[in-house]
């Protein structure tokens, strides 16, 4: 009998249940019906009696206020309760009507609205809306920026603001987007423009930001792509890489068209074709495909690396992890066998297969083997127009080659060093344990029967002292030594000890002086081993232009190699930069001095960026500006950004959007 019970309970809210699915509005619920393989969606009554025939792909709204939202072929419309059409099935998009007034939005995704009579009385005009004043007016985005209208479509506020809002029926706020400027290289302003950020591009176009979307500007402020895109990455010509729900794609500019539709984690761009990577999970596996600019396969396979094309060819590597070569049509010339490839050069190009360096011309052929391959990139190896081989120098095969510089070549037959130059002269036999060179192209450091010697180039051999255990290259005519007590020194280009051995660690003479270690402490030393400066300092730099950072109980200073303090006051950090200058760093503030030790800029701003070696934009209480190496003003302190296009020598500067108050007649 419980069975029985629970089996009549679980079935009447079983019935409850599915009773409770059936919606009603306003006497109306939808059923389905297939036809001719479709389904198809009507309206019935509670009774079950079809009230409206099947024939809408699908409801979007049910029905309100006398109507529901229906769609046919994926345009959206308007029927009353007996199906008659109300507002045309011609929209991509309808919202429920509010304050009398129905938003529908076009093909092109602008919104506009119909009156109660279903009458479009305010064009499809706006990117964005939302009603205000209790449905009495409404706030409109157009072109990207919001303005007022009345239901009847006047012009309330004009369309200039980033945002819009209401304090009162008669008042609104509007706050304007940033005003940029374009400004010549002498701070002149030649253009403005109103939009979130503007940033140069690698072309003459600037990127534009607008509520979040990228688009390109011509200089003069003509709109040239509209901003629709989520980033804009490589431009070539009249083409842009763009991104587009995450997914990248190819568009042609002004024609707003893709070439390429946005699938691609990755697009590169050349003047001769486009690069289009998907990748994998993960990883950094990546599937290229290459296309021209009609978005045409130029090869048909997928590859899983490449090179641009050089002298004729393109190196690619295919799936089987192998590179060869094709040509700009996208067809095969040097079959996928190669582990590693270089670009082609002159007709030739270096390779590696099987464990050994070659060089092929550019239908394949080996032209250089293992061994001939560096000889012939150090020059003792000639290449005739007819691929002729002329040797400068012959090495057999069990010789090693060491590269040294742009004049020496070691070369070692098992544990023995020779000496040679680019142009295969031999200057030392292979007969030393070891060879030691510097920058120095008249002096060198030799080691034969556990002796350091010091050969002149072309001219004497001298003798050192045998208590010296190591020998480094020269530099400025003078080589580091190790002596037998542990400690180091500096001997001259005739091997005569000039400095004592009795330093913890010395760097090598530049400038004519060496930095030294003694005691914890670091100094400077000239060759005849006097103070230049005493080794009181915690850290000394290595010199340029003659110039070094030192650090003395935590304070920094800049020091000359005569000895001489360039920056006595000191600072709490000393950063150099890449163009030579130095940021000085003093109670959070900065400055500059220039390469030659020289405080140019004392440090007063919040921070620097050397934009040139003679260029700075620089910070103070939150704003930027641009001055000079001579302290000049080229922008004045007042922007919220500066952007700086190296090639054009333009700046982009932004001021922030100022509130506006509009009173509402």
């Amino acid at each position: 009998m419980l069975r029985i019970l629970l089996t009549c309970l679980f079935l009447h809210t079983l019935f409850i249940a599915g009773a409770q699915t059936i919606q009603y509005h306003e006497g109306l619920t939808t059923f389905k019906e297939s036809k001719n393989g479709q389904v198809k969606v009507g309206f019935k009554d509670k009774s079950g009696k079809i009230i409206i025939p099947a024939r809408y792909d699908s409801v979007a709204d049910p029905f309100y206020n006398g109507s529901a939202i229906v769609v046919i072929n994926q345009l959206f419309g308007t029927i009353d309760h007996k199906g008659k059409t109300l507002i045309p099935f011609e929209y991509k998009r309808i919202i429920q009507q509010q304050f009398n007034l129905t938003p529908v939005q076009n093909a092109a995704g602008n919104w506009g609205f119909c009156s109660a009579e279903n009458k479009l009385t305010i064009p499809c005009l706006y990117n964005n809306f939302r009603f205000t004043n209790k449905g009495k007016q409404l706030f409109v985005q157009k072109a990207g920026k919001w303005g007022m209208i009345t239901l009847e479509n006047t012009t309330l506020v004009p369309f200039e603001y980033k945002n819009v809002e209401s304090l009162s029926p008669k008042q609104v706020r509007g706050t304007r987007f940033n005003n940029w400027g374009l400004f010549s290289p002498t701070g002149e302003k030649k253009v403005s423009y109103e939009y979130d950020s503007v940033t140069f591009t690698q072309t003459d176009l600037l990127d534009y930001n607008q509520n979040g979307w990228h688009g390109l500007l011509q200089k003069n402020g003509t709109i040239a792509l509209t901003n629709t895109c989520e980033d804009i990455g490589d431009i070539v010509e009249n083409f842009a890489a763009t991104r587009k729900n995450n997914r990248w794609g190819v568009k042609k500019i002004g024609a707003e068209d893709w070439i390429l539709d946005p699938k691609y984690d990755i697009i590169r761009m050349d003047s001769l074709m486009i690069y289009a990577a998907l990748i994998f999970g993960n990883s950094s596996f990546k599937h290229w495909r290459l296309f021209d600019y009609t978005g045409t396969p130029i090869y048909n396979e997928t590859i899983i690396d490449y090179h641009e094309l050089s002298n004729g060819l393109m190196a690619v590597k295919s799936n089987s992890n192998l590179w060869g070569f094709i040509n700009e049509k996208g067809e095969q010339v040097i079959p996928f066998s190669y582990t590693h490839v270089s670009d082609f050069y002159e007709g030739l190009c270096r390779v590696e297969r099987n464990g050994e360096q070659l060089v092929i011309n550019k239908v394949g052929d080996v032209v250089l083997n293992h061994q001939d391959v560096y000889l012939y990139s150090i020059g003792l190896l000639k290449l005739s127009p007819l691929q002729d081989k002329t040797y400068n120098y012959t090495i057999d095969a069990s010789t090693e080659i060491i590269p040294v510089n742009e004049t020496f070549i070691k070369t070692k037959k098992g544990t023995k060093y020779g000496l040679i130059n680019t142009k295969g002269e031999t200057i030392l036999p292979l007969q030393y344990a070891d060879i030691q060179i510097g920058s120095s192209l008249k002096t060198i450091s030799i080691y034969k029967d556990k002796i350091w010697k010091v050969l002149q180039i072309g001219g004497r051999t001298y003798s050192v002292d045998r208590k010296i255990v190591s020998l480094e290259g020269f530099h400025d005519e003078m080589a580091i030594m190790k002596y037998s007590n542990g400690k180091y020194g500096f001997i001259d280009n005739r091997g005569e000890i000039r400095v004592a051995p009795q330093y913890d660690q010395v760097r090598p003479f530049s400038n004519d002086v060496a930095v030294v270690l003694l005691n914890g402490k670091w100094g400077i030393i000239n060759k005849s081993e006097g103070w230049v400066a005493q080794p009181y300092y915690e850290y000394i730099s290595a010199f340029k232009n003659g110039v070094a950072i030192i650090k003395e109980q935590g304070i920094y200073y800049l020091i000359h190699a005569s000895g001489k303090i360039l920056t006595p006051e000191g600072y709490s950090s000393i950063i150099p930069t890449k163009g030579g200058n130095y940021v000085l760093v003093k109670n959070n503030l900065n400055g500059i001095a220039n390469a030659n030790g020289k405080e140019i800029i004392s440090p007063r701003y919040q921070s620097i960026v050397e934009l040139t070696p003679n260029l700075f934009k620089v910070k103070e209480n939150n704003l930027i500006g641009v001055i000079d190496a001579s302290r000049k003003i080229i922008l004045h302190i007042k922007y919220s950004e500066v952007f700086y296009d190296t090639r054009t020598k333009e700046f982009l500067a932004a001021e922030n959007g100022v509130q506006t108050y509009i009173n509402i007649k």
